[in-house]
């Protein structure tokens, strides 16, 4: 039979890393072993990556005339 997976309050898990806090001080302060903390942080920052705004490498616009242009961007 496998262990029960603990509770894990990624908001506290989240606030205490971008405090500055190392991995093994979340790990104690939150009772929780090393990897489930990094784990639970990385599921967090990966299911926030569709909300970030990607920066576009080409933007199409109509100009005030009937023809299509295309700019692109540099960097």
């Amino acid at each position: 039979m496998a262990r029960r997976r603990k509770h894990v309050d990624v908001v506290e898990v989240l606030r205490f890393r971008l405090a500055g806090e190392s991995w093994p001080a979340i790990a104690r302060k939150t009772s929780l072993g090393l990897g489930t903390v990094y784990r639970a942080y990385r599921q967090a920052i990966d299911a926030l990556k569709p909300f970030q705004n990607p920066k576009p490498s080409k933007i199409m616009y109509r100009a005030a005339g009937d023809s299509s242009v295309s700019v692109s961007s540099s960097g």
